[in-house]
Protein backbone atom coordinates (compact mmCIF):
# COMPACT_ATOMS: atom_id res chain seq x y z
CA UNK A 1 0.00 0.00 0.00
CA UNK A 2 2.41 2.24 0.80
CA UNK A 3 4.18 1.99 -2.99
CA UNK A 4 0.66 2.38 -4.17
CA UNK A 5 0.84 5.50 -2.03
CA UNK A 6 3.76 6.85 -3.13
CA UNK A 7 4.16 5.86 -6.77
CA UNK A 8 0.82 5.64 -8.48
CA UNK A 9 -0.49 9.12 -6.92
CA UNK A 10 -3.26 7.75 -5.43
CA UNK A 11 -4.54 10.20 -1.89
CA UNK A 12 -2.05 8.91 0.83
CA UNK A 13 -5.24 7.25 2.78
CA UNK A 14 -3.00 5.07 4.52
CA UNK A 15 0.08 6.16 7.56
CA UNK A 16 2.85 3.44 6.80
CA UNK A 17 2.77 0.09 5.61
CA UNK A 18 -0.36 -1.63 7.17
CA UNK A 19 -0.45 -5.29 8.01
CA UNK A 20 -2.76 -7.33 5.74
CA UNK A 21 -4.80 -9.57 7.21
CA UNK A 22 -7.72 -10.22 4.13
CA UNK A 23 -8.65 -9.04 1.34
CA UNK A 24 -11.82 -9.28 -0.42
CA UNK A 25 -11.35 -9.37 -4.13
CA UNK A 26 -15.15 -10.12 -4.60
CA UNK A 27 -16.35 -6.94 -2.75
CA UNK A 28 -13.19 -5.10 -3.05
CA UNK A 29 -11.82 -5.05 0.57
CA UNK A 30 -8.75 -4.46 1.78
CA UNK A 31 -9.00 -5.59 6.07
CA UNK A 32 -5.58 -4.68 7.79
CA UNK A 33 -4.01 -3.55 10.88
CA UNK A 34 -3.01 0.19 11.23
CA UNK A 35 -1.05 1.32 14.45
CA UNK A 36 -2.56 -1.98 16.07
CA UNK A 37 -6.04 -1.26 15.10
CA UNK A 38 -8.02 -3.24 12.35
CA UNK A 39 -9.82 -1.43 9.43
CA UNK A 40 -11.43 -2.02 6.31
CA UNK A 41 -10.94 -0.05 3.39
CA UNK A 42 -11.77 0.22 -0.43
CA UNK A 43 -10.20 -0.62 -3.37
CA UNK A 44 -8.95 2.91 -3.66
CA UNK A 45 -7.64 2.74 0.29
CA UNK A 46 -10.29 5.00 1.54
CA UNK A 47 -11.38 3.97 5.01
CA UNK A 48 -14.68 2.35 5.25
CA UNK A 49 -14.90 0.87 8.76
CA UNK A 50 -12.04 1.14 11.47
CA UNK A 51 -12.71 -1.44 14.08
CA UNK A 52 -12.35 0.44 17.52
CA UNK A 53 -13.50 -2.06 19.49
CA UNK A 54 -10.80 -5.02 18.22
CA UNK A 55 -8.09 -4.44 20.84
CA UNK A 56 -6.05 -7.89 20.43
CA UNK A 57 -6.38 -8.32 16.67
CA UNK A 58 -2.78 -6.52 15.87
CA UNK A 59 -1.81 -9.30 18.51
CA UNK A 60 -1.91 -11.71 15.99
CA UNK A 61 -0.16 -12.73 12.56
CA UNK A 62 -2.12 -12.66 9.83
CA UNK A 63 -0.95 -16.42 8.93
CA UNK A 64 -2.67 -17.18 12.15
CA UNK A 65 -5.98 -15.45 11.18
CA UNK A 66 -7.79 -18.49 9.70
CA UNK A 67 -10.99 -16.70 8.63
CA UNK A 68 -12.33 -13.07 8.96
CA UNK A 69 -16.10 -12.29 8.68
CA UNK A 70 -17.82 -8.90 8.14
CA UNK A 71 -20.95 -10.41 8.00
CA UNK A 72 -20.60 -11.80 11.61
CA UNK A 73 -17.69 -9.30 13.03
CA UNK A 74 -16.00 -12.66 13.76
CA UNK A 75 -12.30 -13.36 13.17
CA UNK A 76 -11.05 -17.19 13.61
CA UNK A 77 -7.76 -17.07 15.11
CA UNK A 78 -5.29 -19.82 15.68
CA UNK A 79 -3.75 -19.58 19.29
CA UNK A 80 -1.69 -22.78 19.93
CA UNK A 81 -1.24 -26.10 19.10
CA UNK A 82 -4.40 -27.66 17.33
CA UNK A 83 -6.02 -24.74 19.09
CA UNK A 84 -7.89 -21.74 17.83
CA UNK A 85 -10.85 -19.64 18.87
CA UNK A 86 -13.08 -16.73 17.67
CA UNK A 87 -12.56 -13.27 18.43
CA UNK A 88 -15.47 -11.09 18.19
CA UNK A 89 -14.26 -7.32 16.42
CA UNK A 90 -17.45 -5.97 18.11
CA UNK A 91 -16.17 -5.97 22.18
CA UNK A 92 -13.38 -7.43 22.29
CA UNK A 93 -14.28 -10.92 22.87
CA UNK A 94 -12.83 -14.45 22.53
CA UNK A 95 -14.87 -17.53 22.42
CA UNK A 96 -13.83 -20.31 24.32
CA UNK A 97 -10.75 -22.68 22.46
CA UNK A 98 -11.85 -25.13 19.79
CA UNK A 99 -9.94 -27.48 18.17
CA UNK A 100 -7.83 -26.50 14.63
CA UNK A 101 -10.01 -27.76 11.66
CA UNK A 102 -13.04 -28.14 13.80
CA UNK A 103 -14.94 -24.92 11.99
CA UNK A 104 -14.37 -23.88 8.47
CA UNK A 105 -14.67 -19.95 7.28
CA UNK A 106 -16.31 -19.34 3.64
CA UNK A 107 -14.29 -16.81 1.98
CA UNK A 108 -17.49 -15.86 -0.24
CA UNK A 109 -20.12 -15.43 1.98
CA UNK A 110 -18.58 -14.61 5.21
CA UNK A 111 -20.40 -17.33 7.18
CA UNK A 112 -19.05 -20.38 9.22
CA UNK A 113 -19.13 -24.18 8.84
CA UNK A 114 -18.96 -27.30 10.75
CA UNK A 115 -18.30 -31.18 10.45
CA UNK A 116 -20.63 -33.10 12.12
CA UNK A 117 -20.45 -36.87 11.84
CA UNK A 118 -23.71 -38.61 12.39
CA UNK A 119 -22.57 -42.20 13.65
CA UNK A 120 -26.24 -44.04 13.32
CA UNK A 121 -26.15 -42.96 9.73
CA UNK A 122 -22.25 -42.88 8.60
CA UNK A 123 -22.42 -39.51 7.22
CA UNK A 124 -20.50 -36.55 7.49
CA UNK A 125 -22.56 -33.34 6.94
CA UNK A 126 -21.33 -29.55 6.38
CA UNK A 127 -23.59 -27.35 9.16
CA UNK A 128 -24.08 -23.69 8.92
CA UNK A 129 -23.01 -22.71 12.60
CA UNK A 130 -23.03 -18.64 11.77
CA UNK A 131 -25.70 -17.49 13.56
CA UNK A 132 -25.23 -20.42 16.87
CA UNK A 133 -21.27 -19.17 17.58
CA UNK A 134 -22.27 -16.41 19.89
CA UNK A 135 -24.97 -18.26 21.64
CA UNK A 136 -23.33 -21.74 21.78
CA UNK A 137 -19.85 -20.79 22.87
CA UNK A 138 -18.69 -19.08 26.10
CA UNK A 139 -17.43 -15.72 25.38
CA UNK A 140 -14.76 -13.39 27.55
CA UNK A 141 -13.14 -10.38 27.59
CA UNK A 142 -9.09 -11.18 28.71
CA UNK A 143 -8.07 -7.50 28.43
CA UNK A 144 -8.86 -4.27 27.93
CA UNK A 145 -6.30 -1.48 27.29
CA UNK A 146 -8.53 1.30 28.68
CA UNK A 147 -8.71 -0.28 31.86
CA UNK A 148 -6.04 0.76 34.89
CA UNK A 149 -2.70 0.20 33.55
CA UNK A 150 -1.85 -2.34 36.06
CA UNK A 151 -4.74 -4.61 35.47
CA UNK A 152 -3.99 -4.30 31.90
CA UNK A 153 -0.66 -5.16 31.48
CA UNK A 154 -0.98 -8.17 34.21
CA UNK A 155 -3.78 -9.60 32.39
CA UNK A 156 -1.55 -8.89 28.61
CA UNK A 157 1.13 -11.41 30.28
CA UNK A 158 -0.79 -13.78 31.01
CA UNK A 159 -2.50 -13.69 27.55
CA UNK A 160 0.87 -13.80 26.03
CA UNK A 161 2.33 -16.55 28.09
CA UNK A 162 2.48 -19.89 25.42
CA UNK A 163 -0.83 -21.27 24.11
CA UNK A 164 -2.55 -19.24 26.44
CA UNK A 165 -4.48 -16.55 23.56
CA UNK A 166 -1.27 -15.61 21.63
CA UNK A 167 0.34 -18.66 19.28
CA UNK A 168 4.58 -19.00 20.11
CA UNK A 169 5.89 -21.98 17.95
CA UNK A 170 7.89 -24.06 20.34
CA UNK A 171 11.33 -23.08 18.13
CA UNK A 172 10.77 -19.60 20.08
Amino acid sequence: MRNVNRNLCLQDAVEGTPTIYKIDGRQGFVYGTENMRLTKRSRNLKLIKPYENAHCMGLFEPERTHGLSDQTNTALIVIGDERQAFYNLSNNKFSKKIRVGRVIPSQEDGKWYCFDYRRSERTLCLRDITKDIHTILEWREFFNPRQKRSKATKQLMWFNKRDNFVHRPNEW
